[in-house]
């Protein structure tokens, strides 16, 4: 931990000032013996050294204890700084879980949504199938019936050339004959409608 360069001085200044008052004593003692002195002189002198020594030592103590409390309150504040910095990293956290959870939820969305289209694929493929299926047994019934239809307009071709060629021969008018007439006409529709059949095709296959 720094302490300021002002305290650090003060101590310095302390000490020194210290010093000078034990080399002073020291000094006066070596120059001049007790007689010279007095004893009195002496005793003022080191009573003066002790209070400064006492006064000196006090202001070591303050400083000291200034230092000290300078000491615990940068401690306080790093504390603060750490309580600070891990109530906005929690907050931090918090929002970040936040946001995957919905990125997530997000992901299987898609993924759901995905495997749906895949499956209405599948299922229009198979209803396709299904319907081409169908469409191919309804053309293969249609070729059937046309094919039973043919035979049968050729039967009545037939039968109305015959009926033809006696009215001629009695001089009649085929058309006075009953039935003649209709089945003349379903002939006639039977056959366009068998060119209708066979030459249908599919639009959408």
């Amino acid at each position: 931990m720094r302490v300021c360069a002002k305290t650090e001085r003060t101590k310095k200044n302390v000490v020194r000032e210290n010093y000078k008052i034990k080399e002073s004593e020291a000094g006066l003692l070596h120059r001049y013996p007790v007689h010279q002195i007095g004893i009195r002189n002496l005793k003022n002198a080191t009573k003066q050294n002790q209070f400064n020594y006492i006064n000196m030592k006090s202001i070591l103590d303050k400083i000291n204890k200034a230092d000290e409390i300078q000491i615990n309150k940068l401690e306080l504040n790093k504390y603060e700084i750490k309580l600070g910095v891990a109530e906005d990293l929690l907050k931090a956290k918090a929002q970040m879980d936040a946001i995957n959870k919905s990125l997530n939820d997000e992901l299987i969305k898609l993924k759901n949504s995905d495997s749906a289209i895949l499956k209405a694929k599948t299922d229009a493929q198979k209803i396709i199938s299904d319907a081409q299926k169908n469409a191919n047994k309804v053309y293969s019934d249609s070729k059937k019936t046309t094919a039973n239809a043919d035979k049968t307009l050729s039967q009545v071709a037939n039968l109305l050339d015959k009926i033809d060629k006696q009215a001629k021969d009695l001089g009649l008018n085929p058309s006075t004959i009953p039935n003649y007439t209709s089945i003349d006409n379903l002939y006639n529709t039977i056959s366009q409608e068998i060119k209708n059949v066979n030459g249908f095709t599919y639009q959408n296959d």
